[in-house]
């Protein structure tokens, strides 16, 4: 994920390596060893699948950003979801999350909570929410999945 403004689609960028591979953020999921992959979007949707191939599996990765209804009104907070699913074999993956707040010009605290992560810069926050536990290494978390 190299582009993505957060609460709402036209806020600052959280995510904006697009811009600024080095100060823009990403959030980044893919094999932990070498693949191939290939991004489609499924028929007259905004729902992108990227399919990894490895030499030990065939994995998909699909992200979507449905709108919400909060009581009769469309809710203006953006929720990006990301499954990951192994269609064959097993494979080990690696997961970046490396968020800056208003195109990288704001410091950020990220902290482990029971749910997953939580990255904060002043009044903003971003919530990363994980079935499996985190670590943070070097101000990353980069956890292995199977």
């Amino acid at each position: 994920m190299d582009w993505l403004c957060l609460p709402h689609l036209e806020s600052p960028s959280v995510f904006g390596r697009l811009l600024d591979k080095n100060q823009g953020g990403y959030f980044s999921l893919h094999p932990a060893g070498n693949f191939k992959s290939r991004q489609t979007y499924i028929d007259r949707t905004n729902v992108l699948e990227t399919d990894f191939k490895t030499p030990s599996a065939e994995c998909r990765l699909t992200d979507f950003m449905p709108p919400f209804k909060k009581r009769a009104v469309w809710h203006k907070h953006q929720t990006l979801f990301r499954r990951l699913k192994c269609l064959k074999g097993k494979e080990t993956f690696k997961l970046e999350f490396d968020p800056k707040f208003h195109y990288g010009t704001k410091s950020h605290n990220i902290t482990i909570n029971d749910f997953g992560l939580v990255a904060e810069s002043g009044k903003e926050k971003i919530f990363l929410d994980f079935p499996q536990k985190l670590t943070l290494e070097t101000a990353k978390p980069t956890p292995s999945l199977i």
